[in-house]
């Protein structure tokens, strides 16, 4: 009984070092001299905060959304490698350059590290765990 509940207990510890990695839209934050500029400078303001290499999922106006490695990006194009088109069901396709005219850009989401799910999860059911454990009497014998 003692082994398997060491097992729960790093199976749950081990849980806190797993990261939780979601699409996150950049960019809910407008100051008041961002409100006067156009579409079009808001959305280069928010490609400038992402990080060559990260992931990214790219929403075009026909509909159409892609999966990228962000390269960099010019005043009117966005530089990206294609990982795979996300309506093929995740099959995954060699990286091959690919070119986005900002215009067509309808909206876009950065793959980042969520801390609050990675750590929080795990951290509530090993809380849990352990209030359970406090409150079990282990002199009755086996619980499973």
């Amino acid at each position: 009984m003692k082994t398997f509940l060491k097992i729960i207990l790093a199976l749950m510890i081990l849980g806190h070092f797993q990261a939780c990695k979601t699409y996150q839209p950049l960019g809910n934050k407008v100051t008041e001299t961002q409100q006067s500029l156009s579409e079009q400078e808001k959305l280069e303001l928010q490609l400038d905060q992402v990080k060559e290499h990260e992931t990214i999922k790219v929403l075009l106006q026909n509909g159409k959304e892609y999966e990228l490695e962000y390269l960099s990006h010019s005043r009117e194009v966005l530089y990206a490698n294609l990982i795979q088109t996300v309506s093929e069901k995740k099959q995954k396709t060699a990286k091959t350059p690919f070119e986005i005219p900002l215009d067509q850009l309808e909206t876009f989401k950065v793959l980042r590290t969520n801390y609050l799910i990675s750590i929080g999860i795990p951290a509530s059911i090993l809380m849990g765990f352990i209030i359970y454990m406090s409150t079990v009497d282990l002199s009755m014998g086996p619980i499973l």
